[in-house]
């Protein structure tokens, strides 16, 4: 599992690990993840997602539930 303490856009240290819902829209398709666990810093809105949410928030871009999707290269994505 990640752990992070410090905001890698801003600098922040006033990152903290949330549960939430993550929706969006692909290619004209709206999809939403909820109970995604993730980092968030309030200071510069920024998300990080660890493997996990990143497979959590695939299945629900694909339109499955409970499939963790594609495997990820590395420990996080970052997204704003």
């Amino acid at each position: 599992m990640l752990k992070l303490t410090i905001c890698p856009t801003c600098g922040s240290g006033r990152v903290r690990r949330v549960r939430g819902t993550v929706s969006g829209k692909v290619r004209g398709r709206r999809y939403r993840a909820e109970g995604v666990s993730f980092y968030a810093c309030p200071d510069c809105s920024e998300r990080i997602y660890d493997r996990e949410a990143m497979g959590a928030i695939a299945a629900a871009r694909a339109g499955r539930r409970g499939d963790p999707g594609p495997r990820t290269k590395g420990d996080a994505a970052v997204s704003r």
